[in-house]
């Protein structure tokens, strides 16, 4: 009678493998969701400091005044200011100074849809816009 190696698993060998990827699985699990919202936080608040830095430099370029305004339909050719921050905010030329936009010379630099499920966003005094002089400073009310 020829001996022939054999190949494979034992059950034993089986059932420690998997309680191995199942301990390793009951620790990662949870720390990816923690780090899927706090890439998704850190992408919004990126993404919000982004719209300020170009509206400081661009107001300071353009010689213009320059608004950051909430907006509930920022992703719409019409889009204007209104609405929550967590709704979208716009980034547009303000040239008559009114915090609203209004006519075909005050476009649209830059349009943000909704923030990310999961992410809150909290806004001193409930405020909707932020406005940068031709100066590259901020504007007073």
């Amino acid at each position: 009678m020829k001996k022939r190696p054999q190949s494979g698993f034992t059950l034993y060998e089986l059932l420690i493998t998997l309680l191995i990827v199942g301990v390793i699985l009951t620790f990662a699990v949870p720390n990816m969701q923690d780090f899927a919202r706090n890439s998704r936080m850190t992408s919004t608040a990126n993404d919000l400091h982004a719209a300020f830095h170009l509206a400081r430099s661009e107001s300071s370029r353009a010689k213009t005044n320059i608004t950051v305004c909430a907006s509930s339909n920022s992703m719409t050719a019409g889009a204007n200011c209104g609405g929550t921050w967590d709704q979208g905010y716009i980034v547009f030329v303000d040239n008559d100074g009114d915090i609203n936009r209004s006519g075909a010379t005050e476009t649209v630099l830059r349009a943000h849809p909704e923030i990310a499920d999961g992410v809150m966003m909290a806004v001193a005094n409930d405020a909707t816009y932020f406005s940068f002089a031709s100066t590259g400073l901020g504007r007073a009310n």
